[in-house]
């Protein structure tokens, strides 16, 4: 059920992304269809919002909230201790305060090694404590911890060079409590 639920995000995006190459699809219509076939496959009721290149999705009586494409920000009520890395293009926002569940994807011409330190030292800030580094060819996951009132708080950060494009780094932030 997960992986057909990813297809249909995948699929919402890419239809946003294709209507602003040229496919004029309404975006009302774009958004209901994209709407049923998510609530067709979960059972759960979302609300879709298309507009500028982007998809916002958003369960109805929740907070969560996904947001992917062009021109994606971050919620202003997303966690003020999850670093987010200044120079870059946000691509993908995920956001779930009610389960302590946050993340994002950007894109940066940086360097690899200027993202790590960069979060490093950003982390050391916020009282994180780093518990891992793992380097495997392009790509550096580092992981850290903190304690957060009753629950540990998880961060992990993955940088890696893209395949195509070695200038362009791809950064995944993902965070949550347990």
């Amino acid at each position: 059920m997960k992986t057909t639920f990813f297809m249909l995000i995948l699929t919402a995006v890419l239809l946003t992304l294709g209507a602003g190459c040229g496919q004029r699809i309404g975006e009302g219509v774009t958004e209901r269809a994209i709407e049923r076939g998510i609530e067709n496959e979960t059972g759960r009721d979302v609300n879709v919002d298309v507009s500028d290149g982007s998809v916002t999705i958003g369960e109805e009586g929740s907070d969560a909230q996904m947001m992917a494409g062009e021109s994606v920000s971050f919620p202003s009520d997303f966690p003020s201790d999850i670093p987010q890395y200044p120079n870059g293009t946000v691509t993908f926002v995920t956001h779930q305060t009610a389960l302590a569940q946050h993340g994002y994807l950007m894109e940066t011409v940086d360097a690899h090694d200027d993202i790590v330190t960069w979060f490093k030292e950003r982390t050391e800030g916020q009282a994180w404590a780093l518990k891992s580094t793992l380097t495997l060819e392009a790509s550096t996951i580092l992981s850290f911890e903190k304690l957060k009132q009753e629950d540990t708080a998880v961060l992990t950060v993955t940088i890696t060079t893209d395949e195509d494009e070695q200038n362009k780094q791809n950064i995944l932030v993902s965070y949550g409590a347990r």
